[in-house]
């Protein structure tokens, strides 16, 4: 199948660069090219990042810069969501910042990402906000002003091969740990499918999913009992039991945990347009 390939927007004629603010993993496009580059920055939450057949984990404060012919697209990872800001614009802009910075913005098979933090985070969200608000030829100044920063720190920490890739068999577990019966089984399950140690497993999770497996598992679990609870056919007793869990308690604790309230309020919340707990 042909990978459709995005343009410019027509407001680039004035502008001289693209923005939007996307509220959701759903907002975004299925797995595509560009004919231009694009830097992208998530403001809150989390999402999976397939890119040229690789995945990315994002975080709060990840910065991708897109070449052209990378082919990328976005995930929901377990109960989380994602707000994020996409620039485009011609790849030329950044191919002048990039040799005036003595960077090369060329090369490896995986885009650079950089997780930023603390004020440089706050930095970036900022200058997205104000190049949103921007429908002038001044929105090219603004960006101007900080493509160079941008790049510095995208391009000079990072080796040839990119950053940030799960490793291929993470990749490959994850995918697996999402069919049911799996997920329904656990930690044992995982471990089965696992080529690696308990130990080697929990640490790899923790520097690349930002969780335990433990952790990963639940939220799957909860996925799966929210469904049940919406269908309204079973009892939270049974939905318990179906979705993995073999304790009520423990069950209702780590339902609270992530949604911020019992099945029965949220239900309630639901039922009345009120989404509650965490995204």
């Amino acid at each position: 199948m042909e990978i459709p390939r995005l343009t410019l927007p027509d407001e680039v004629e004035i502008t001289g660069v693209s923005i939007i603010k996307q509220f959701s993993v759903r907002e975004t496009f299925p797995l595509h090219r560009h004919d231009f580059a694009e830097l992208f920055f998530v403001g809150q939450g989390r999402a999976m990042h397939t890119v040229n057949g690789a995945h990315q984990l994002l975080e709060r404060g990840s910065l991708v810069f897109i070449r052209p012919d990378d082919a990328h697209c976005f995930s929901p990872i377990n109960y989380f969501d994602f707000v994020m800001y996409s620039l485009g614009f011609p790849r030329e802009e950044a191919c002048r910042a990039a040799d005036y910075l003595g960077l090369s913005c060329n090369g490896g098979e995986l885009p650079p990402l950089a997780v930023l933090h603390g004020g440089e985070r706050g930095e970036m969200e900022r200058a997205c906000e104000e190049l949103l608000a921007t429908h002038t030829p001044a929105r090219l100044t603004h960006f101007r002003a900080m493509l160079p920063r941008v790049l510095a720190l995208l391009f000079a920490p990072q080796g040839p091969g990119g950053a940030g890739a799960l490793p291929a068999w993470l990749a490959r577990l994850d995918e697996a740990m999402r069919v049911r019966e799996n997920y329904v089984e656990g930690l044992p399950r995982m471990l089965e499918m696992c080529p690696y140690s308990q130990e080697y497993l929990n640490r790899m999770f923790r520097l690349h999913m930002k969780s335990t497996p433990t952790e990963y598992i639940n939220a799957l679990r909860m996925e799966y009992a929210t469904e049940l609870l919406l269908e309204g056919r079973r009892s939270v007793t049974e939905v318990c039991f179906l979705s993995g869990f073999n304790n009520l308690s423990h069950f209702y604790a780590v339902f609270r945990r992530l949604y911020g309230c019992p099945p029965r309020e949220f239900l309630r919340r639901r039922n009345g347009k009120e989404i509650g707990g965490k995204r």
